[in-house]
């Protein structure tokens, strides 16, 4: 399939300009004359090249926040798109940011170019940036969306700084038994009877002696589970179950409900504020909240809203936000001030998830303290079961 850049008269006389694919010239000609307009001219371009991959959260940042600077700053789309595609940080973006390009000086709007790049945007910035090319304020979205972004890629900072210690002291305590395990245990009791080594001793000498004779068994196992837990965690059907899980484990379940929730409130201020109607405003929120299960509930709130139901009301019925949520909502839409209750509740949420996440890590810490404790414990208590029975028997 070929791409022609046409020029054309419409109906009403206007000129208009469009990219159209087509076989061949003749399929062209056809297809512009049962569109009932007339062609002026046309000519042949080269396809783009299509980059598949999203970008990273950190590259949508510095992308939006150029791109609405020097748009507010005057300087025209195609120009900005030129110059951001020169100051990419890596040939992935680069070739992304000159398809965008490519594509603009074509013709073609900035929404539709960045639909085109096989996923690299999200459909809720796309959807963003053609509501603003609708109103004219494309450079006001773009502020918008840099801040949102911003603030997400804080929050997945935070996230990950408080998951670091727990499973940094995980891994001390599981190398911490493989050296007792493979090292000491075995030095030491193997000078003892084994009619005079305790039963715990025996199964920890038997973990010793498989992981020391069969360690390559243990790698493949650890492999095939790690395998089995990728193809779980990428078939959506278990994700739906694992997300729903997550939701109801004490204390990181509450923790999740308020991250989702300033997700939610802040993903609804953004595309209510630039004029996205109500049900392109849920369907393009459920698919950032980063939980599958609440994904699929959305389609519920999809459907209650499109039978008239209000938004707080079908918030509060899938029951996997804060309640404060739905209420917020609620009073935004009896004040008619919907949009800045949204913000001034996105910006509650985001200060409640920081002290969520402290907390937790807080409670993260004593409990990982004490499994370390109890596992080391237990590896001394038979070491020393055998060493005490020895000295029973001198006496």
């Amino acid at each position: 399939m070929k791409s022609y850049k046409v020029t054309m008269i419409d109906k009403t006389g206007k000129n208009i300009t469009e990219t159209l694919p087509a076989s061949n010239e003749q399929e062209l000609l056809a297809n512009v004359k049962e569109s009932g307009n007339y062609l002026l001219n046309y000519q042949e371009i080269e396809l783009v090249e299509k980059i598949g991959g999203k970008l990273k959260i950190d590259s949508l940042v510095v992308f939006t926040y150029q791109l609405s600077a020097m748009l507010s700053a005057g300087v025209n789309i195609i120009d900005a798109l030129r110059m951001i595609q020169t100051k990419a940080s890596n040939d992935k973006e680069r070739r992304i940011y000159r398809n965008l390009y490519e594509e603009v000086q074509k013709g073609n709007s900035l929404s539709a170019a960045m639909m085109d790049q096989g996923g690299a945007f999200d459909h809720l910035l796309i959807s963003m940036v053609k509501s603003g090319e609708s109103s004219g304020s494309i450079d006001q979205v773009l502020v918008t969306m840099a801040d949102q972004y911003d603030r997400e890629k804080k929050l997945n900072q935070k996230l990950k700084t408080a998951s670091i210690y727990p499973m940094v002291l995980f891994i001390v305590s599981i190398l911490v038994v493989l050296i007792l395990v493979t090292f000491v245990l075995p030095g030491i009791l193997g000078s003892f009877p084994d009619s005079d080594i305790p039963v715990l001793t025996k199964i920890l000498m038997a973990i010793s002696n498989f992981i020391i004779q069969k360690w390559y068994v243990l790698l493949l196992l650890l492999a095939g589970l790690a395998f089995v837990i990728y193809v779980v965690l990428n078939t959506r059907a278990s994700r739906i179950v694992v997300d729903r899980i997550l939701l109801k484990i004490p204390k990181v379940g509450n923790m999740l409900k308020t991250v989702y929730s300033a997700r939610c409130a802040r993903s609804f201020a953004s595309l209510y504020s630039h004029g996205v109607p109500a049900l392109d405003m849920i369907e393009l929120t459920g698919g950032v909240i980063g939980n599958v299960y609440i994904e699929d509930l959305f389609d519920q709130v999809y459907v209650a809203v499109s039978r008239g139901e209000l938004i707080s009301t079908s918030i509060e019925e899938i029951e996997v936000f804060d309640s404060m949520l739905g209420a917020m909502i609620s009073v935004g839409e009896e004040t008619g001030d919907l949009e800045e209750i949204l913000s001034k509740t996105a910006d509650y949420f985001d200060q409640e998830s920081d002290a969520a996440l402290t907390r937790l890590v807080s409670l993260i810490e004593p409990v990982m303290i004490v499994w370390m404790g109890l596992v080391v414990g237990v590896i001394v208590i038979s070491i020393l079961q055998p060493m005490f029975g020895a000295y029973d028997h001198i006496e």
